[in-house]
């Protein structure tokens, strides 16, 4: 009988040849259907959940991942049946009155002096998306939105200078 190292860390030589002797190793097709068969159903519990909810606030995607995300989602559309239980599921929502508070100062708060208003609409007629509400809300800077719009939807000649 070998002995057992639970509990006891690995030192990295130990966990550096445990990952060569594995690599290219993958499951069989039975045994990933065997390991997902076995999660299937499994919920975590609410106080795993607020752990989890608690370790992931705060924590934002790099400019570089939220682009990769961004990338991957293009082209991509929901089906007539998910649009529809998407609709379904936002119907009778209302936001409270202190939500319509929040989102009415926030929007008085934005800067639209007659400098920033073209920059805007031209950002809003950008093909494809609602540009403005993309430019509005967004992570980045104006000036950052502006390029990132524009690399995105590959109208590079609409670049706008700030």
């Amino acid at each position: 009988m070998t002995p057992t190292t639970k509990g006891k860390p690995l030192s990295p030589e130990h966990r550096a040849k445990i990952s060569a002797a594995r690599k290219g190793i993958s499951h069989t097709p039975e045994t990933r259907a065997k390991l997902s068969a076995a999660q299937k159903g499994k919920t975590h519990t609410p106080e795993a959940k607020a752990k989890i909810s608690e370790a992931r606030k705060g924590k934002m995607h790099t400019s570089e991942t939220r682009t990769k995300l961004s990338a991957a989602r293009k082209g991509k559309t929901h089906t007539p049946e998910t649009r529809a239980k998407l609709s379904a599921a936002q119907k009778g929502k209302t936001h409270t009155p202190e939500a319509k508070a929040k989102i009415s100062a926030a929007r008085k708060s934005i800067s639209r002096t007659p400098e920033v208003r073209p920059k805007i609409s031209t950002v809003a007629k950008l093909p494809g998306i609602n540009g403005s509400a993309r430019f509005i809300h967004s992570p980045f800077g104006y000036a950052e939105t502006e390029q990132f719009m524009c690399s995105q939807q590959g109208a590079l000649s609409a670049t706008i200078k700030v």
